[in-house]
């Protein structure tokens, strides 16, 4: 992928971390596919994954450290 060169390594990780979701979503679009919960599941885990790194998402340790 020519742009993977001018890209952070993180960054590219991440981005190319969501293939399979986005692969899901495009087979249920294109093809028809249906989606099983597990998938929903799996899903969900990559996106949260993707949010917690990228520190979109994030959990108070109330007060602690």
């Amino acid at each position: 992928m020519w742009a993977q060169k001018f890209s952070p390594a993180p960054h590219v990780g991440v981005i190319l971390s969501t293939e399979a979701v986005f692969a899901c979503i495009f087979a249920y679009f294109l093809y028809g596919e249906k989606f099983t919960l597990f998938m929903w599941i799996g899903a969900l885990l990559v996106l949260a994954g993707i949010l917690l790194t990228q520190g979109i998402l994030t959990f108070r340790s109330g007060g602690r450290v």
